[in-house]
């Protein structure tokens, strides 16, 4: 399924490069939602996503692997794009990381009938010291 996504992403960014031609842009790629570690993955959070966490994060290689080839195919086309990784910033910060959370775990929904959205997304420090920072240093990069 995940090798499905890279023709439909092509798609998007030549669309993007085709309506906005001198812009410059950037493709962020997606933290790890588990820690590395066992000891993190056995936090009580991810109780319910025991046994499971190393192939997500095996998943999260292969969707940015993708990503990042969709960037580069379109970037050969002439279209001003580039592929910016996020693991890495992330590293140590995923739910129950070592260096405190930056990814939400898994949260009901107010009303308790679901799941929320932001299950598995940012927080606040992910969005500020994660995506924000990532975005920040490839602008200085120019």
């Amino acid at each position: 399924m995940i090798d499905a996504v890279k023709p439909k992403l092509e798609a998007v960014y030549r669309a993007i490069g085709a309506r906005a031609p001198h812009a410059r842009i950037l493709v962020l790629g997606y933290p790890q939602l588990f820690p590395a570690t066992r000891a993190e993955q056995a936090c009580g959070a991810l109780a319910a996503f025991r046994g499971e966490q190393n192939m997500v994060r095996r998943l999260g290689v292969r969707l940015n692997d993708t990503i990042r080839a969709a960037v580069a195919a379109v970037a050969r086309s002439g279209v001003r794009i580039e592929y910016v990784p996020a693991t890495a910033r992330f590293a140590g910060h995923e739910v129950c990381g070592r260096k405190g959370a930056w990814m939400n775990g898994l949260v009901l929904s107010s009303a308790g009938f679901g799941i929320d959205p932001g299950s598995f997304h940012p927080n606040l420090l992910g969005q500020r010291e994660g995506y924000a920072a990532i975005v920040d240093s490839a602008l200085a990069r120019g």
